[in-house]
C-alpha cells in the first residue's frame, strides 16, 4: 500500500513549481484495509475512562468480537496457548 523512497544523505533534488491544489470528491469504499506496515512506530492502545460509558461499551464490544475470533480459531486449528501480545494484551 505505502511506497518507501530512501534518499541518501547529500542528495540534492531540485525542483521547481509547486504541487497542484485540486480537489477532488471520490466516491467512499465499503471496506478499508489496514497494513502493518503503513503504521511503522505506532502502537495502537484502547484508553478508558472511568465513568465513560459509550467507550466502555465499545471496549466491551471488542472484546466479546475477539472472544468469538478466537473461540473459531481454537475450534478449527486445535492449539495448545493462544498467545495475545502488543497492544491488545496491554489493554488489560
Amino acid at each position: 500500500m505505502s511506497k518507501i523512497i530512501k534518499l541518501n544523505k547529500g542528495l540534492d533534488i531540485k525542483l521547481e513549481g509547486q504541487a497542484a491544489s485540486v480537489v477532488v470528491n471520490a466516491p467512499l469504499a465499503d471496506t478499508y484495509a489496514v497494513s502493518p506496515l503503513d503504521f511503522e512506530g505506532v502502537t495502537p492502545k484502547l484508553l478508558v475512562k472511568a465513568g465513560d460509558q459509550v467507550a466502555m461499551e465499545i471496549a466491551e464490544e471488542f472484546g466479546r468480537y475477539l472472544g468469538y475470533a478466537l473461540a473459531n480459531i481454537a475450534a478449527l486449528v486445535d492449539p495448545a496457548a493462544i498467545v495475545i501480545g502488543g497492544g491488545v494484551s496491554k489493554a488489560g
